[in-house]
């Protein structure tokens, strides 16, 4: 029984040789629990995508959450890369609206009511933002929010 005590090295990591893509990144929408993995059925053509679930569905935490295909959020995650890398070049001429109707343009975007954070999305994408709410505003309150947004980064 010492030996395999002795066997059994706890800080080793077991490959399993699937992988997650979106593993520890994602979280619940209603409930704010992460979203595990599990394998979904296989497709017409081999792939076996996977599922992402929340965890407070099954732990008797009362989440309705449904599961989530990996083709899905992958498919929503790189609409989204997309579109940010195309209005990238204009953003600092945008306000927050027509950023955020610009991001969330396509097919697969279709149930999205909008960007939480779009403040955020916009200093993280451009560094050099002027920022521009949908009011018009004076150039003296312009280079305040730009100074705020140079000093919060």
């Amino acid at each position: 029984m010492d030996t395999n005590a002795q066997k059994n090295n706890a800080a080793v990591f077991r490959f399993n040789g699937k992988v997650y893509v979106f593993a520890g990144i994602l979280e619940c929408g209603e409930c704010n629990n992460n979203l595990y993995t599990k394998q979904d059925k296989p497709n017409m053509d081999g792939f076996i995508p996977s599922l992402y679930v929340c965890s407070g569905r099954y732990n008797q935490l009362g989440c309705n959450q449904k599961t989530i295909s990996d083709n899905y959020i992958g498919t929503f995650v790189f609409n989204f890369i997309s579109n940010i890398l195309v209005v990238q070049n204009k953003i600092n001429k945008l306000d927050t609206s027509t950023l955020e109707k610009s991001l969330i343009k396509g097919e697969i975007f279709k149930n999205i009511v909008g960007i939480e954070n779009i403040w955020s999305m916009q200093n993280i994408t451009y560094s050099k933002n002027i920022l521009k709410t949908t009011s018009v505003e004076s150039k003296d309150d312009s280079m305040e929010i730009r100074d705020f947004a140079l000093k919060s980064q």
